[in-house]
């Protein structure tokens, strides 16, 4: 794991430092907090899961699989 002001490596393409070493889409899952957490912080409980609910299938079905596509196809095997 890369330390904070640890420069990469100049071939790499891709960021496996951070979140990014253990998960490919660390920003998918804190939308799902935040989104959850505003739905906690209306004052409706019903809205918490709504929202992550929501957002998980979104980023699974739409967003994710076409930007995992997108990666495959520019990064190949690196991805």
């Amino acid at each position: 794991m890369a330390v904070l002001g640890e420069a990469l490596p100049t071939d790499a393409r891709i960021c496996r430092s951070g979140l990014w070493s253990w998960s490919r889409h660390p920003d998918y899952l804190f939308n799902l907090f935040a989104f959850a957490g505003l739905g906690l912080l209306s004052g409706v409980w019903w809205m918490a899961p709504l929202w992550f609910g929501a957002l998980f299938l979104w980023a699974h079905t739409q967003s994710m699989p076409q930007l995992e596509a997108y990666c495959a196809a520019k990064y190949g095997e690196e991805w």
